[in-house]
């Protein structure tokens, strides 16, 4: 009976080194699906730095306990998998709803993503929001493009300067 006692407390205390480290947790339901479909989406995840596990509901809401995704506890009902994403809370909606969309028994019940609690709905819609290195790119493009004007425009009289002086000693060149 010790025994049983300290392997679920090393299960929790693992379980909560993995949600200190996650930018997101998603949890969905499983029932239904073949042993085969379960190893297609666990592969599907560890491809995109996702971890997925099935785990007891009471250990795992021991594990969210006093952590940002302690609301997701209402959500531990029947049986519940849980995804990690230890980096990019984009591809861990997307991986789930794109599976969720092939397998009819796989359902996306809710998720956190940095502390918001979202619903199948939002993350649905977070799943189709790019990947965090397009909306980087898009946010740094859209913060140099002001920088880039300013740039010019105080660069243009300069520039005005310059041609004009360069111009006035060419004109002096040919005259002396």
């Amino acid at each position: 009976m010790r025994k049983a006692i300290l392997a679920k407390e090393a299960k929790v205390s693992e379980i909560r080194e993995k949600v200190s480290a996650a930018c997101a947790i998603v949890l969905t339901e499983y029932r239904g699906l073949k042993v085969k479909e379960m190893e297609q989406l666990r592969e599907n995840c560890r491809k995109k730095g996702i971890e997925y596990l099935v785990l007891k509901n009471s250990l795992a809401k021991r594990a969210i306990k006093d952590s940002s995704f302690e609301p997701l506890s209402d959500y531990f009902v029947g049986p519940t998998g849980i995804a990690f994403g230890m980096d990019d809370p984009v591809a861990v909606a997307k991986t789930l709803t794109e599976f969720s969309k092939e397998h009819k028994y796989f359902n996306v019940k809710a998720g956190s993503i940095e502390g918001e609690v979202l619903k199948q709905d939002g993350l649905v819609q977070v799943s189709n929001l790019p990947p965090r290195e397009v909306l980087l790119a898009q946010l740094l493009r859209g913060l140099s493009s002001p920088m880039t004007g300013l740039v010019n425009v105080l660069v243009g009289p300069l520039r005005g300067l310059v041609n004009a002086l360069k111009a006035i000693s060419e004109q002096k060149e040919k005259e002396g």
